[in-house]
């Protein structure tokens, strides 16, 4: 299976593909796209463009009220194979361990300030974690020595 790197796809590439993922059998036209997914309308042009190049979207000319547009015709295995790699893949490297924090999930995160009533400085489910943290990090340290 190849990833969204692979395929060097944006944030808006992923973002449409989703969204045709889902609209499965529905007629979608380039000049409802955009408005869908509030873009701009030549940040979709040049995704499809871009996804056309790549095989997952087939453009068709049409007219729709009088205007030119695309039909779009999604190549649905395609589409699904490579949304299925991107939700595994997660984060990147960068945010190794930061979901691990303990505040990350709590429920008093957005009352939780110095000097407040939820104060991080006294915090025990922070504590915890911290020194389950360090006793982990020693034991690698003495496991490398």
């Amino acid at each position: 299976m190849t990833s969204q790197q692979d395929y060097k796809l944006n944030d808006d590439d992923v973002k449409i593909l989703k969204y045709l993922s889902k609209n499965t059998g529905k007629t979608v036209y380039q000049s409802e796209l955009w408005k869908e997914l509030k873009l701009d309308s030549r940040v979709v042009s040049r995704s499809l463009q871009k996804l056309e190049g790549l095989g997952f979207v087939k453009r068709k000319e049409a007219v729709v009220k009088g205007r030119k547009t695309f039909l779009i015709e999604p190549e649905t295995r395609k589409i699904q194979e490579t949304l299925t790699v991107v939700k595994t893949q997660g984060p990147g490297k960068e945010f190794e361990g930061v979901l691990d924090v303990v505040c990350v999930s709590c429920p008093f995160i957005y009352r939780c300030y110095q000097g407040g009533y939820y104060d991080p400085t006294n915090c025990s489910m922070l504590s915890e974690y911290i020194k389950k943290r360090v006793e982990v990090d020693t034991k690698s340290v003495e496991l490398k020595t």
